[in-house]
Parts: C-alpha cells; sequence; structure tokens
C-alpha cells in the first residue's frame, strides 16, 4: 500500500515539472496568411488619362499604398488615378493574422506625340505658291485641314498654290500617346503697282532725238531702197538683234521683206492673209511686233481689221522655217 502511494506522488510531482496541467492557456494559432488581388483597368494610357485600380483581400485585416500611391486603404476596393511620367508602379501590402502579402501592378504612359509645322516662304503675292514642311514624333497618321486636306505622312513636304488670298493650313497628327494639332499662315500680298508709266519711266539713254537743226540748215527727203515699190505701207521695221533684214507692213494684209542692203533688187513675202484681212480707209493690217525672243520661239504678233462681225483682231502668229516667213495657219487670237 505505501509502494502505491509513493509511486503516484511521483508521477504527479513529474507532470506539474512540465507544464502539462489542465489549465494552461492553448499555444497560438499561426493563421492563414492574405491572398491579395490588385489590377488596373488599363496597363498603358496616354498622358494625363486616369486609370481604375482595384483590389481584394482574405484574410486581411489591414492594407498600405505605397509607389504612385500611399497611405492606408480599405481591404477591399477602387481607386481613379492619374499616372505620371513614363510608367508608374502601384504597391499594395496587405496584413492579417497570418503575416502580410504584397501585390503590385505597373502602368505605362504612352509619349504624346509632337509636331512641328512651317511655310517656306510665309508671304507672297499673290499667284505664288508656298512649301509646307512637316515633322512629327511618336504619331502613326496625320490628317490635314484648312487650305489642304485629306491624309498626309507622319513627315514630309508638299508645295501650296497657286495662292490668292490669305490662308490657314493645319495638320493633325495621332498616335497611341494622344492627338497634336499645327498651323501654320501663309499670307498673300497684292501685287505691287507697275514701276513703268507716267509716274515712273525707265531711263532713256540711246532713243533720243537728234539736235535741233539750226536756222540755216536744210532739210530733204532721199528715196532709198528705189527698186522696190509696196502697195499702202503702214510700218517699217526690223526683228530684234537683226539688221540683215527690213519688213514692210501693207494695209492689205501683207507683210514683205528684203535684204538691208543699198538697193536690194526684190522683196519676199513673210506672211500674206489678204483673206482674212477688212482693208480699207483707217482699216487694213495696221501693226506688227516681234517677240523679243523671236530668234529661238518664231513669235510675231499681228493687229488687223476683220469683217463679220467687223471687229479687231490681233494674233500671235509662228515661224516653222527659222524666221523666214510666218505661218498663216498657226494663228492663234489672243
Amino acid at each position: 500500500m505505501k509502494l502505491h502511494l509513493s509511486l503516484a506522488g511521483l508521477c504527479l510531482a513529474v507532470l506539474a515539472g512540465c507544464g502539462g496541467g489542465g489549465d494552461g492557456a492553448p499555444p497560438p494559432n499561426g493563421g492563414t496568411p492574405p491572398a491579395v488581388t490588385l489590377a488596373a483597368s488599363q496597363s498603358s494610357v496616354a498622358a494625363g488619362t486616369a486609370v481604375t485600380l482595384t483590389w481584394s483581400t482574405t484574410n486581411a485585416q489591414s492594407c498600405t499604398a505605397s509607389g504612385g500611391w500611399s497611405g492606408s486603404r480599405p481591404t477591399g476596393g477602387n481607386e481613379q488615378i492619374t499616372p505620371t511620367g513614363s510608367s508608374t508602379t502601384y504597391a499594395l501590402s496587405c496584413s492579417g493574422a497570418g503575416g502580410s502579402t504584397q501585390r503590385s501592378v505597373t502602368v505605362t504612359v504612352l509619349a504624346a506625340p509632337g509636331l512641328t509645322l512651317a511655310a517656306d516662304p510665309t508671304s507672297v503675292t499673290s499667284g505664288q505658291s508656298s512649301t509646307l514642311n512637316w515633322t512629327s514624333t511618336d504619331a502613326t497618321s496625320c490628317t490635314a485641314s484648312g487650305g489642304w486636306s485629306g491624309s498626309r505622312a507622319v513627315s514630309g513636304s508638299e508645295t501650296v498654290g497657286p495662292l490668292s488670298a490669305s490662308t490657314d493650313f493645319s495638320l493633325s497628327c495621332s498616335g497611341p500617346g494622344g492627338t497634336i494639332a499645327r498651323t501654320v499662315r501663309v499670307t498673300v500680298n497684292a501685287p505691287p503697282p507697275p514701276t513703268a508709266g507716267l509716274d515712273a519711266r525707265p531711263s532713256n539713254t540711246t532713243c533720243v532725238a537728234p539736235d535741233r537743226p539750226t536756222a540755216t540748215a536744210t532739210i530733204a527727203l532721199t528715196r532709198v531702197f528705189s527698186a522696190l515699190s509696196f502697195a499702202s505701207p503702214v510700218a517699217l521695221l526690223q526683228a530684234p538683234g537683226d539688221a540683215a533684214r527690213w519688213f514692210v507692213v501693207e494695209q492689205a494684209g501683207r507683210v514683205m521683206t528684203f535684204a538691208n542692203t543699198a538697193n536690194p533688187a526684190s522683196a519676199a513675202t513673210f506672211i500674206d492673209i489678204r483673206g482674212r484681212v477688212l482693208s480699207g480707209g483707217e482699216q487694213g493690217l495696221l501693226g506688227m511686233a516681234f517677240d523679243p525672243a523671236f530668234a529661238s520661239n518664231g513669235r510675231v504678233y499681228l493687229s488687223y481689221t476683220a469683217d463679220g462681225p467687223r471687229r479687231s483682231i490681233l494674233s500671235r502668229f509662228r515661224s516653222l522655217d527659222n524666221g523666214q516667213t510666218l505661218n498663216a495657219t498657226t494663228e492663234e487670237v489672243l
């Protein structure tokens, strides 16, 4: 009996020393780590565009934002935010009994397009043209408006005109990062007034009248080219830069030519349009003028009257044989 009691007392002493008593606190429970999801409504946006961040958790008691945002956040929700810089990372760390979990999402800010548009020159006289030059960056398409229209390359050059009024030329270029527009104005000025005429005459140093004759001077007429005769001549002239020939305009509608020698024996027909000319009195083939570049383009202008109805005609004719004659079939009424 004494032996059994001693063994029982020994066992109680050992249990008390090991802390295994039934009234002690249970060991703490480590718990489950929080689960966190974080997403952005768009992964890339144009500058100045807002995105929506959405998050949810389980087994979390608190959350804290960092990176592109900051401060405490509820354990679930959404928030609209505008990214800055070229890219922004948004992080969210949520904590609970089982520890903490962090998630992050990055939003890229797309580069905004750049555009330069210039006109050369920016000021022109009515009837002239200007050249537009443009260059864009981070753009995929461009559209013209104003004084021009339609699709354009993202960079290029184009001549516009002739222009009759001041005009605005606009160009809008778009890319993933947005749209940009530029406008340039070309000013059109009225043509300057002519500098010749009664108000301002050109200098004349060669075509001048001779000295006034003295009281004793005698004036006489001397016939030249005595072997030649013409019917009602109205003009005698030479081609520009060619002193080798003379041309005589006959009122009836014929132009004759002969060599500029002391006594030419005959004259040849330069052009004959008598069938088209109404002649008589103050009517007929009354004027002839050589083009300043007659030697190279063969052009001559004739002024004459015609019937049916009665009218004055100014026409341009051309030589097809290097200036020897005028071809009557080349007439262009001006």
